[in-house]
């Protein structure tokens, strides 16, 4: 009898605890479920139009403010008829902020520094680059889309500009696949990728 009057307070103590931690982590988990992520690390895979393929690692870290970090590389390969082995990478970094419109949509800017070399090193001989960039990101559900422009000045080659757009499915609150269209770098490419967010 006794035991049972020292179970008693613990048992609907855990009652009354556990829906109400479980509440407040979902509410948690729904607002961060509302708007579009600055906190991310993908990797994916790209077609070329140029009959190229390529890899890519891309992340970005919010910051306090609404400010966020930049970090890309990619690595682009091509073997052409003679076997010919064709290599470039890409790596850049920089920064940005983003400002909420609406109830799951932000504009951002940002800007990024960067390489292109004509080889899978990219302190090899290449160009310097840096880039503007803005968008609209929307989130709704489980899905998230962008659409934006890129603007690239390369030290030893013509400026490009051009449109980058994605799509993302939330396959779980922490983990996303989609798509991604750039027609950037003189080139367009479709990719498919993970989105793991942190």
């Amino acid at each position: 009898m006794l035991m049972n009057k020292l179970l008693l307070p613990r048992t609907l103590s855990a009652f009354v605890i556990v829906p109400v931690l479980f509440t407040l982590s979902f509410s948690a988990q729904a607002a961060s479920m509302s708007q579009p992520n600055y906190s991310y690390f993908s990797g994916g895979i790209s077609e070329y139009s140029n009959d190229m393929r390529g890899v890519s690692l891309y992340g970005q870290y919010e910051l306090q403010n609404k400010f966020f970090l930049i970090g890309n590389y990619e690595q682009v390969t091509n073997r052409n008829s003679a076997g010919t082995r064709f290599s470039q990478t890409i790596a850049e970094i920089g920064g940005g902020r983003y400002f909420t419109i609406l109830d799951g949509t932000t504009i951002d800017v940002s800007a990024t520094t960067g390489r292109l070399a004509a080889s899978q090193n990219v302190f090899n001989s290449g160009d310097n680059f840096y880039t503007l960039n803005t968008g609209i990101n929307h989130r709704r559900g489980a899905w998230e889309s962008r659409i934006g422009y890129r603007y690239v000045d390369f030290s030893g080659q013509n400026a490009d500009h051009g449109v980058v757009a994605s799509l993302f499915f939330y396959a779980a609150p922490q983990v996303a696949v989609g798509v991604q269209f750039n027609d950037v770098y003189g080139r367009s490419s479709a990719s498919f990728g993970v989105r793991f967010i942190f």
